[in-house]
């Protein structure tokens, strides 16, 4: 058995510019912003080999999100753009109204997560179960079919959102399905989905659902 524990501090980057002509003249995207991001990170894991065929790995963390940047506040955000005519009318030049569209924001949030990744010999696919917060994230090394799927410690009658996202961002990128978690936490898929080799999909318990 091997053991590991590991704090990463982390700050970083990011911005973004779009421009673009409309009908009423040059236009900047609602998003254009920069921003500053940081965080801690705190992990420990465990891992074993069982008959040197079975690799099982467990990793536990923990961690904390800060980020703030600025942005620009669209007068009128009904079209999505930021016309520079409707900015030039909120102060006496264009370098004043730029200052007076900016806006600040901040925010910060806590986590934690849990990683149980079984590493079955060829050619069986290795397989990542990952809870964070109230999902539950499932990730194959190989193309499978899921007709169902099963979430520890949530009781049955509860809705559940199945969504696929990226594996290394986690951005959810579309719903797959929707079901009730049954007894033993088995939920039965009204199809099965087909995940290919390296995607992920993130079950999500819906709260203040109707049971029954």
């Amino acid at each position: 058995m091997t053991v590991e524990f590991d704090i990463t501090p982390y700050i970083g980057w990011d911005y973004y510019v779009g421009m673009g002509v409309g009908t009423s003249g040059v236009y900047l995207d609602p998003a254009t912003h920069v921003g500053v991001h940081g965080g801690l990170e705190v992990e420990a894991g465990a891992g074993v080999s069982l008959a040197g065929l079975i690799g099982v790995d467990l990793e536990l963390g923990a961690g904390i999100r800060v980020s703030a940047g600025v942005g620009l506040a669209d007068p009128d955000p009904r079209d999505g753009r930021i016309y520079l005519d409707e900015l030039a009318r909120r102060g006496n030049n264009l370098a004043d109204a730029f200052a007076n569209a900016l806006t600040f924001q901040m925010q910060g949030e806590m986590y934690g997560y849990a990683d149980l990744v079984v590493n079955l010999p060829w050619p069986l696919p290795d397989i990542t179960l990952r809870y964070e917060g109230p999902c539950f994230t499932v990730q194959f090394g190989e193309d499978r079919i899921i007709p169902c799927s099963h979430l520890g410690g949530v009781e049955a009658g509860r809705r559940v959102s199945v969504l696929k996202i990226d594996p290394a961002s986690r951005e959810r990128l579309g719903l797959l399905a929707t079901a009730t978690v049954g007894e033993g936490g088995w939920v039965d898929l009204p199809e099965p989905i087909i995940v290919q080799a390296g995607e992920a999909f993130i079950a999500v318990p819906e709260r203040g659902a109707d049971r029954g």
